[in-house]
């Protein structure tokens, strides 16, 4: 268009007059614009109908300049514009494009627009597309690069690729279902919740445990020796992560001084210095009075291939057998002061007990005959604990110290356990992890991994004066007692576990 100011017949300023054809040409120009948008003018109201015409020309311009259709094919993206709106003649830095991609991409990709020219599409960096960041009806953005000659994908800078999820290391970028392709529990590395009581092939268990390097490279490049440095040329730790769950056994109201479960059967036993010894059948349900002499009982435990009981008590400094769990009461003889904790090793049938006022183990070899005493550090001894399947003999003190005893032979050997009023003992067998309970405001259960490096408290009990801790090594439940509180409690553990 000219300048209004020339149409007023040559004359500059205010005066002179309009021609009425000059005005048309103004007024055709306007309804050019409109037409090119495709839109239709009122021939009998008039243009005047629709006083916004004009303005949806302009947004719709404004709108629908950088939109383009593709009728090219995957990977080879061919752009081109509605016929009604003007396109682009040439590709300028900075210049953004939308368009509607007909096909998915399968790797790197090109585009044409309106016929300038092919040009690349790349990620910002400058790295080739990979399969699928281009989907077939759905929108994609582009921008020029002048600079570097390309077009750069825009959604790519918000969205990690497979590999950027897989490493796990951005934290500027999302991640859709297909960047999680490869995310899934098969990753080496990978910890799960495990609400199974067996680990599934392929997984161990995080509790902490000793592997080694060769067997489990794969993790051992991963961690390395964050978590333990094992025996810092063959082996490894793992994390040590387990949920607990804690359950209130309904026993009765009673003094609880120490708990047994046999593994086999579930069912768990509990002596109290009330003068009872109570059986919960199954771990569920009502606790049964087992009609045990009246004494003040101290310690119990429960030979889980046999059933039989075994207590040991302070009223008469005795030792008591109930066999099979079922029926009288038989005293074993024992004559040495003070009885406060007892075990049994099921594979021999050996009993020890240990007693807090002369300092000493005693061993019942296959659960008959005389005590011996076993030569243990002198220690007011308040918890033991054998391991039936290397014969090892654990035992703890008031005084703050854990021994063992190696195949239940020699010398005891100090454990370096924190110093603590320690009440109660236990060991699993199977995984050589040894559980530890406080007789006093420490409300905390200790776990050493394997029977070997540091301790950590891996539960809390929420109860002070703990009096014991008892392992079912079926499906490592923990079950605890405390004279405090008077309750008996048990902990179900919900283990992670790690992809090999």
């Amino acid at each position: 268009m000219r300048d209004t100011e020339e149409k007023f017949d040559s004359t500059s300023g205010s005066t002179g007059q309009w021609p009425a054809g000059t005005f048309n040409q103004f007024n055709n120009e306007l309804e050019n614009i409109i037409l090119s948008a495709d839109f239709t003018l009122d021939d009998s109201g008039g243009p005047d109908t629709n006083l916004d015409m004009l303005a949806q020309t302009i947004a719709g311009y404004m709108t629908s300049a950088m939109i383009y259709q593709d009728s090219g094919s995957a990977d080879i993206y061919t752009l081109s514009i509605s016929s009604n709106l003007k396109t682009i003649s040439s590709y300028e830095d900075g210049m953004l494009v939308a368009f509607d991609a007909g096909n998915d991409n399968t790797g790197a990709s090109t585009v044409n627009i309106a016929g300038i020219g092919i040009k690349d599409i790349t990620t910002p960096d400058g790295t080739d597309l990979e399969a699928g960041v281009i989907l077939a009806g759905k929108f994609t953005a582009i921008v020029y690069s002048s600079s570097n000659d390309r077009f750069e994908l825009i959604t790519e800078w918000l969205f990690a690729s497979v590999a950027e999820a897989t490493a796990g290391i951005l934290t500027d970028k999302w991640v859709t279902p297909a960047g999680l392709v490869g995310r899934g529990p098969d990753i080496t590395g990978d910890i799960l919740i495990n609400g199974e009581i067996a680990i599934p092939s392929g997984y161990l268990e995080c509790n902490g445990q000793i592997v080694s390097r060769t067997t489990y490279a794969g993790l051992f490049a991963l961690f390395g020796a964050r978590y333990s440095e094992g025996d810092g040329s063959t082996t490894f730790g793992l994390p040590n992560i387990i949920k607990y769950d804690q359950f209130d056994l309904n026993a009765p109201s009673e003094l609880w001084l120490d708990v047994a479960v046999n593994y086999l059967t579930g069912d768990i036993f509990a002596c109290s210095a009330n003068l009872n010894v109570y059986k919960q059948t199954g771990g569920t349900g009502l606790w049964v009075d087992q009609s045990a002499p009246a004494a003040s009982w101290k310690g119990i435990t429960v030979n889980s291939n046999t059933g039989d009981v075994y207590a040991c008590e302070t009223t008469t400094n005795d030792v008591y057998k109930q066999t099979a769990g079922t029926g009288s009461w038989v005293s074993q003889s024992f004559s040495s002061g003070d009885p406060y904790a007892i075990t049994l090793n099921e594979s021999t049938g050996d009993v020890f007990v240990g007693t807090s006022i002369d300092n000493s183990i005693y061993k019942q070899t296959g659960g008959t005959g005389t005590w011996d005493d076993q030569s243990a550090p002198s220690i007011s001894v308040t918890g033991v604990s054998v391991n039936y399947i290397t014969s090892d003999v654990f035992i703890c003190s008031i005084g703050g110290t854990v021994y063992k005893q190696t195949a239940g032979t020699g010398s005891w050997v100090d454990q370096s356990a924190p110093t603590n009023n320690w009440a109660g003992i236990d060991v699993n067998p199977l995984t050589l992890d040894i559980y530890l309970c406080s007789d006093s405001t420490d409300e905390y259960i200790y776990k050493q991994t394997g029977g070997t490096g540091d301790w950590n408290t891996i539960i809390d009990v929420g109860a002070s004066n703990l009096s014991d801790v008892d392992i079912n090594q079926n499906n490592n439940d923990i079950i605890i007692c405390s004279y405090d509180t008077e309750i008996v409690y048990k902990f179900t553990s919900n283990p992670s576990m790690i992809k090999t």
